[in-house]
């Protein structure tokens, strides 16, 4: 006699109409629930209570829509095709642009004073009473820093930073037939690490989900990154001809490899995300390729969303879902 005769066999015939009522509920239930998933999406289920309490939909952004390449530094200025120093954009100057500082690892444990290129006009605009160059960096970007590829974000007044330190492409890590994908891993950690701190600094509450806010999720841009080249100049050694295209390929691959939160918060925070570009000589190649990697490429973004409501969300426009937090007479 099979087991599951023997345990039918076994139970009392006036506790049939119970359990067999609750069987006939669960299957309901789980046949609500599993069409809820697959029409929307993955439900999202609160551990305590065990029910659905909400539904993760995922919308979608355009990578290009969000990057752009701009043909001037994170300062606004440029170096001209006969290599004269031009003014195209206002310095920022306040809290809704925050730059990237191509920062060297020994000036970050060491002192500000002696950096020269980009990161020496970034020290200077910060300006001594912020950051005086005979000093350490403050200690969240010094303890956030220990190695290359980290990124430490600190506001300086009202002039907010990423300091990053990307990898030396010089160095024998990025030689021989692997170099190539050793630099393309390590520029897109770095990229993350840059990105992260940003959708930290857009909107910090995004980093967890609070059903009492209800507009948190709309598309309300703000604030607009400006990032050089990680490890341009100097530091790209053999790949200097490669920047573009390791570039765009790393920052693309960056956005991908976000947490959801910090898609979330990039989705509906961001103005935009622009590639400085100082060189002229190098403007097309930057512009090309970043559209050629990023054309048609698009970025899952989870958004609590209410789907009884008729809130114009759609595929482009993500920011437009709603909060609905469901209760078991929706289920």
């Amino acid at each position: 006699m099979g087991v599951g005769r023997r345990l039918l066999m076994n139970i009392p015939m006036w506790s049939v109409p119970v359990w067999g009522s609750g069987i006939l509920y669960l299957i309901v239930q789980s046949n609500r629930y599993l069409q809820g998933v697959s029409v929307y999406g993955q439900i999202h289920t609160n551990k305590q209570l065990r029910r659905p309490i909400g539904i993760y939909k995922a919308g979608a952004y355009e990578i290009s829509q969000l990057c752009n390449v701009v043909p001037y530094g994170v300062l606004g200025t440029a170096l001209t095709q006969d290599k004269q120093i031009e003014k195209r954009e206002e310095q920022p100057d306040g809290m809704q642009v925050i730059i990237v500082d191509p920062a060297g690892l020994h000036h970050i444990h060491g002192l500000p004073k002696g950096a020269a290129g980009a990161a020496g006009a970034i020290y200077a605009w910060i300006g001594e009473e912020h950051l005086p160059m005979d000093q350490p960096f403050p200690s969240d970007v010094s303890e956030g820093i220990q190695h290359a590829t980290h990124a430490a974000r600190h506001v300086y007044g009202t002039r907010p930073v990423i300091h990053a330190v990307g990898p030396d492409l010089r160095t024998e890590k990025y030689q021989g037939e692997e170099g190539y994908f050793a630099a393309k891993r390590d520029l897109s950690l770095t990229y993350t690490n840059i990105l992260k701190e940003f959708a930290e600094y857009l909107k910090p509450d995004l980093m967890s989900w609070n059903p009492d806010e209800e507009n948190q999720n709309v598309r309300q841009p703000w604030g607009t990154l400006r990032v050089l080249p990680v490890s341009g100049g100097i530091f790209s050694g053999r790949f200097k001809k490669d920047m573009p295209e390791l570039t765009a390929g790393a920052l693309v691959s960056a956005i991908q490899a976000l947490p959801p939160t910090h898609r979330r918060a990039l989705a509906c925070r961001a103005q935009s995300i622009d590639l400085c570009v100082f060189d002229d000589r190098e403007f097309k190649g930057f512009k090309q390729e970043l559209y050629r990697v990023s054309e048609n490429v698009r970025v899952s973004t989870p958004l609590y969303a209410d789907t009884f409501s008729d809130s114009g969300a759609s595929m482009q426009n993500p920011g437009a879902y709603k909060v609905h937090e469901y209760k078991s007479k929706d289920i």
